[in-house]
C-alpha cells in the first residue's frame, strides 16, 4: 500500500474520496439545518392560525369544568365538589 499512496494516481483518488466525504458532510449538515428550520416555521405557523381557533372553541367548557373544582375547603383533597 505505501507504493500505492506516492504514486500520483493513487494521491488524487485519495484526495477525490476525501473531497466527496467532506462534500457529503456539509451537505448533510445543511439538510439537517434545512429540516430543523421547517419545523420550526411549522410549528409557528400552527400557533399563528390554529391555535387561537382551537383556544376559542375549547375555552366554554374549559371554564366550565374549572368552575366546578372546589379549590379550597374540607374537599380540596379530592378536587371536585
Amino acid at each position: 500500500m505505501e507504493r500505492c499512496k506516492s504514486r500520483p494516481r493513487c494521491a488524487r483518488r485519495m484526495a477525490k474520496r476525501a473531497c466527496k466525504r467532506e462534500v457529503r458532510s456539509v451537505f448533510k449538515r445543511f439538510r439537517k439545518d434545512l429540516r430543523e428550520l421547517r419545523k420550526h416555521r411549522r410549528k409557528a405557523r400552527f400557533q399563528k392560525n390554529w391555535l387561537p381557533k382551537i383556544v376559542e372553541i375549547l375555552k366554554p367548557s374549559l371554564l366550565e369544568a374549572l368552575s366546578k373544582i372546589n379549590i379550597g375547603g374540607d374537599e380540596a383533597k379530592s378536587g371536585l365538589c
